[in-house]
C-alpha cells in the first residue's frame, strides 16, 4: 500500500503552501519518500505507531471498528476516529517541521559546529554517544528526563539500532533536510 504524500497532507490542511512545506519536510525525513515521492504504508505506520510496548500492545490487540454499508465498499473510519487520527498526524507533522526549523537555525549560526557538538556530548571520546551521555547533557542544562524520553531520543538518532549514536548518525539527524521552512 502506498499513499500519495501531497494528497494526504493537502487533505489534512486544505492549504497549498502548507502542503508544500510539510511535503518537503517529510520527503527529507523519510527515506522511501526521498526515493519515490510516495509514503509506504509501513513507514506511515511507523510514524504514528506508539513507541512504548504498553500502548503498542493495546493497539495491536484491538479489534478495528470499521463501518461499511455493504461488502463492496471500502471500510471507513468513524468520525471520532478520523478526527483523532487527524490530530495525531498534525502533531507528528508539526513536530517534524519544528525540528527542521531548529536544525536550520543551528546550521546558520556561525559559532555552531555539528562536529564540536558531537565532541561535547561524547565526553569520553569513544566516537559515539550513549543514552547516558544524552541524559547527562540534558541534566547539565536543567532538563531532567525519564528513561522513556531518553529511549525515544536514542530511537531518533540511532539509525542502525546498535545502542549508540555514531558521528554519521548524529550528523544525519542534525543536518537540515530542506532549504526552506
Amino acid at each position: 500500500i502506498q499513499i500519495n504524500l501531497c494528497i494526504m497532507i493537502f487533505f489534512f490542511f486544505n492549504d497549498t503552501a502548507t502542503t508544500e512545506i510539510y511535503t518537503e519536510q517529510i520527503v527529507g525525513s523519510v527515506r522511501c519518500v526521498q526515493e519515490t515521492g510516495v509514503l509506504r504504508y509501513s513507514d506511515f505506520c511507523d510514524m504514528i505507531s506508539p513507541k512504548t510496548p504498553e500502548y503498542s500492545d493495546i493497539l495491536s490487540n484491538r479489534t478495528p471498528l470499521f463501518t461499511a454499508s455493504n461488502e463492496d465498499q471500502e471500510p471507513t473510519l468513524s468520525p471520532e476516529t478520523e478526527k483523532n487520527l487527524m490530530k495525531v498526524l498534525r502533531l507528528v507533522l508539526n513536530a517534524e517541521v519544528e525540528g527542521e526549523y531548529l536544525r536550520q537555525r543551528l546550521s546558520k549560526r556561525r559559532l555552531f559546529s555539528v562536529h564540536e557538538a558531537f565532541r561535547a556530548i561524547d565526553r569520553n571520546e569513544k566516537g559515539f554517544i550513549t543514552s547516558e551521555q544524552f541524559r547527562k547533557l540534558l541534566e547539565d542544562y536543567g532538563i531532567f528526563t525519564s528513561t522513556k524520553d531518553i529511549q525515544h531520543l536514542m530511537q531518533r538518532f540511532d539509525k542502525d539500532k546498535d545502542g549508540r549514536v555514531s558521528y554519521a548518525e548524529f550528523t544525519q539527524e542534525m543536518t537540515p533536510k530542506t532549504t526552506k521552512i
